[in-house]
């Protein structure tokens, strides 16, 4: 995926500021705010972060379950909660 987006026009995600006791529905508006209207691309640190979505892509649940499928069980075990 090409980007030519300047690092140095987007928002570090670690510089947003959201009070948690507000409603979901503020708390998003605010988050896109913060992100120059573009929640999908920020930086995270010295990484820019850029969020693509594809409708033909397995779902996020069935890719867990492929991966809980073909890791070691020891991995889901004991007190990590996944």
């Amino acid at each position: 995926m090409k980007n030519n987006t300047n690092s140095a026009e987007l928002i570090d995600i670690s510089t947003i500021k959201i009070n948690p006791a507000l409603p979901k529905e503020e708390k998003i508006l605010l988050f896109i705010h913060q992100t120059n209207n573009n929640p999908y691309h920020f930086l995270c640190g010295k990484y820019k972060i850029i969020s693509v979505f594809d409708d033909n892509a397995p779902s996020l649940e069935n890719n867990f379950k492929r991966f809980t499928q073909t890791t070691n069980s020891t991995f889901l075990t004991g007190d990590a909660i996944i």
